[in-house]
């Protein structure tokens, strides 16, 4: 059984952040400030558990980014992963069509029996790559999993996924399948610096995204503006007193009390 676990490489949310000059792309001021996905390390703890308790199981580890996304994938690798495959982009935003395409079409070549994924990413939050990576290859799929577990046949895995009205859905589904999983399933592990040394050493693996087949994105982003100041503030000066006589003055004027 091959498992490959999908990541993606995010923004640090409590970064400060600008428009770059194209107007189309959010970055954050200190370029340092990426990290993994916690949807996604949710998805490398669930491989890296069955591995530990399936023997002959390998974890390979997928991110298509940048160069700087080989950290996410080094993260990964120190939890448990075997092997780091890149798929090089540029820095560009790429749409989940053409990221899902690129995962299709690697993965449609190898002998995968489960494609693992978070159920979004922190940044854009759309939640389709793995669904899209499933209509690709004409998987089966199941988003938002809180619980998985093969069942005696070792052809299908049982699924328990949550619904957008918070009921938890039930499902058997046949292998080879995609699963994309919920935060907070598990606990997962910190990486051992032991495998996170070696993570560079012959286990990663570089595909330029010029060679394979791109998938047309579908979607264009026209343009990004930070929210524009509507209205001016009134700030309220003096005693106590004097600022409750002015407060009533403008709640009468406004109309929001007699």
């Amino acid at each position: 059984m091959n498992i490959l676990v999908c990541v993606k490489q995010v923004p640090d949310l409590d970064q400060a952040f600008c428009i770059d000059d194209s107007g189309r792309r959010i970055i954050p001021l200190d370029t340092n400030a990426y990290r993994i996905g916690r949807f996604d390390l949710s998805a490398v703890e669930e491989a890296v558990r069955i591995q530990k308790d399936r023997p002959g199981v390998s974890v390979d580890i997928l991110t298509v980014g940048p160069d700087r996304s080989t950290k996410a994938i080094k993260r990964a690798l120190g939890m448990g992963g075997d092997h780091g495959i890149l798929i090089r982009t540029g820095e560009q935003d790429l749409s989940p069509f053409t990221v899902a395409g690129y995962i299709a079409d690697y993965a449609g070549t190898k002998p995968y029996g489960l494609i693992f994924a978070g159920m979004m990413s922190e940044d854009a939050m759309q939640g389709i790559v793995g669904p899209l990576v499933a209509e690709f290859l004409q998987w089966p799929c199941a988003a938002a999993v809180v619980h998985q577990h093969f069942l005696p046949d070792e052809k299908s895995v049982y699924v328990e996924r949550e619904t957008d009205a918070g009921a938890i859905e039930m499902l058997e589904i046949s292998l080879p399948a995609v699963l994309t999983f919920q935060s907070g399933i598990n606990q997962p592990r910190y990486p051992s610096l032991s495998k996170m040394l070696n993570a560079g050493m012959g286990r990663l693996e570089i595909i330029e995204a010029a060679a394979m087949k791109k998938t047309a994105s579908r979607q264009y982003t026209h343009r990004i503006s930070f929210p524009r100041k509507s209205r001016a503030g009134l700030f309220l000066e003096g005693s106590e007193r004097e600022k409750a006589t002015l407060l009533m003055e403008v709640l009468i004027k406004k109309g929001f009390i007699g």
